[in-house]
């Protein structure tokens, strides 16, 4: 048993309390939440079933579950986060205690994969035929939104494959 007068020390935040580049700019630069409908009638419906039994249905599930105070909160951790030299955990400061949060944590809550890629996995794909049959130019700095949108008027005929595509490109 520890006595209460023991001070522990723990590692300094990662910006000065008040001195976070991300204290007064808003996180959601390019991303709104309530576009996401607009890919469920554009895709159609078994596109979007599909896409709800992907790791991508997080997103899905903000859109519907109307998460928009869920920024907030980031906003919160991401600003409140402590130096910590550890690729596999993050460490936040919370009413002056710190919070654990492992990535096997972050996977069990998001149902994303997290687990090692296979080195025998080949990654390399071109997909500027696609892009150019979705009528995107093909740069690096990635696609717009506005140009994705338009992609969603003219693929509603193609193949579910190519419409699944489509979805993820948008969700992400």
């Amino acid at each position: 048993m520890t006595s209460s007068s023991t001070s522990i020390i723990y590692p300094p935040l990662l910006y000065e309390e008040g001195k976070s580049p991300l204290q007064h700019r808003s996180m959601n630069h390019n991303c709104f939440v309530s576009k996401i409908g607009i890919l469920k009638e554009g895709l159609g419906v078994d596109v979007w079933d599909k896409l709800k039994e992907s790791s991508l249905a997080v997103f899905i599930n903000f859109a519907e579950l109307e998460y928009t105070w869920v920024a907030q909160r980031v906003h919160f951790l991401l600003t409140h986060k402590l130096r910590i030299n550890n690729f596999h955990e993050v460490w936040y400061l919370i009413d002056g205690r710190p919070i654990r949060f492992s990535l096997n944590e972050f996977a069990e809550i998001t149902s994303l994969n997290f687990d090692a890629f296979d080195p025998l996995d080949n990654f390399d794909v071109d997909h500027h035929d696609f892009l150019k049959e979705m009528k995107i130019p093909t740069t690096m700095d990635g696609h717009m939104w506005s140009e994705l949108l338009k992609v969603l008027d003219f693929s509603k005929t193609w193949h579910v494959d190519k419409r699944l595509m489509v979805g993820r490109l948008c969700l992400l």
